[in-house]
């Protein structure tokens, strides 16, 4: 490649083609969690880290790192998970709609370090659960605060996602579903460029291929103007400037 540019005249480094889906997992991480994304990887994944100084580092990541905090300790609990079924089961049981009362209880999306959809899909199920996640934390706080009462428990003792800054308050909550909407772009960028680029009957009967290496350079300006529009659109949303910040910091990952 060393001798190709330098007999075509162009810098290698700078002409490169770089994996798509490796730059849509850096753009994405630069929206949800900002400035220096890669060093708060590598800050949570350190050995000595203790998993009370790991929720604290989500936790300051905001809305996302709350949620990834709450989705945790429940999916590591048998006893959180089976209530958090139960309190499903029994709105669908007491539903005078037979659709409803058909729909079987789900469990929580738990993200990972390596894909970012695990993230997308965290923050989808967690608001598919929004109102069973505030029932939830709501009974097992009071049960907190009864067995204190009680002498059984010491305040101190409070479960690290009951503490008030670790709760998701509405304004949180809009946050992540902005963020969702955010990434829908993302999402079917990623769709439209998965595949071998073979053309095939779709659906609608429709014959595409997905997988084009000419459709890398548009899909990029696509994103990229996907983000354009909601920087511009910021202030009509709950903060505004922490918000275009975080789109910005995207922009120029997306751009570098």
């Amino acid at each position: 490649m060393e001798d190709i540019a330098e007999a075509l005249g162009f810098d290698p480094k700078k002409r490169r083609v770089r994996c798509f889906g490796h730059v849509l997992n850096l753009v994405v991480k630069a929206l949800l969690f900002g400035y220096k994304a890669e060093a708060f990887e590598a800050e949570i994944d350190g050995e000595s880290v203790s998993g009370a100084a790991q929720h604290e580092i989500w936790r300051k990541k905001g809305p996302i790192g709350k949620l990834h905090n709450l989705v945790h300790w429940i999916h590591r609990s048998d006893k959180l998970t089976y209530r958090l079924r139960a309190l499903q089961e029994e709105l669908f049981q007491n539903s005078d709609n037979p659709k409803i009362r058909a729909r079987k209880p789900v469990d929580v999306v738990r993200d990972n370090q390596t894909r970012w959809l695990s993230t997308l899909y965290m923050m989808r199920r967690g608001l598919l659960l929004r109102p069973f996640l505030e029932d939830l934390v709501e009974k097992v706080t009071l049960e907190f605060n009864k067995e204190c009462r009680n002498g059984a428990r010491r305040r101190e003792e409070i479960p690290l996602c009951l503490r008030e800054e670790s709760l998701l308050g509405e304004k949180d909550w809009k946050v992540i579903e902005l963020m969702d909407k955010v990434l829908l772009g993302f999402e079917e960028a990623l769709r439209m460029l998965e595949g071998d680029a073979q053309s095939q009957v779709r659906k609608g009967g429709r014959i595409e291929a997905y997988g084009n290496m000419w459709d890398v350079a548009s899909t990029y300006e696509f994103l990229m103007e996907r983000l354009e529009e909601w920087k511009a659109a910021a202030e009509n949303y709950l903060d505004p400037e922490h918000f275009r910040i975080n789109i910005n910091l995207g922009w120029d990952k997306l751009n570098e």
